[in-house]
């Protein structure tokens, strides 16, 4: 197996000879992110306060290789960074909702069988994961 293609905006340290999408002439960059998020009307402070701990950790020499053991790296983005990366992947899947949503008597269906032979996993009550 040949990995193509990183979708993050600049190359994988661990797998330095695989390109970008971008460097492949593909303009997408697809993150698998992960956030802290308080409630809506926290004080500022608060919010800076839990930032900066939060920075510190991912620059935490043991943090950062327990990271990299997963096959993940850090990427601090601050409250006023992360709101704009948020919103607009929101607006992105926004967007392609409304797109599979008009075209979705063109896209095929899976069947969910669940049987003993569905390789697919599921969640409790026979929801499937995924189709």
């Amino acid at each position: 197996m040949r990995m193509l293609a990183v979708m993050d905006d600049k190359r994988n340290p661990e797998f330095p000879d695989v390109p970008t999408a971008k460097e492949q002439g593909v303009d997408i960059v697809y993150l698998m992110w992960r956030g802290v998020l308080a409630p809506k009307g926290t004080p500022r402070p608060i919010v800076d306060k839990l930032a900066d701990a939060f920075k510190k950790m991912t620059a935490d020499k043991a943090f950062v290789a327990m990271l990299k053991s997963f096959g993940d790296v850090p990427n601090f983005l601050g409250p006023d960074e992360f709101g704009k990366l948020w919103r607009a992947e929101y607006e992105l899947h926004k967007e392609m909702g409304k797109i599979y949503k008009n075209n979705a008597h063109q896209v095929p269906r899976s069947r969910v069988t669940g049987g003993a032979g569905d390789r697919r996993r599921s969640l409790g009550g026979g929801k499937p994961l995924f189709a």
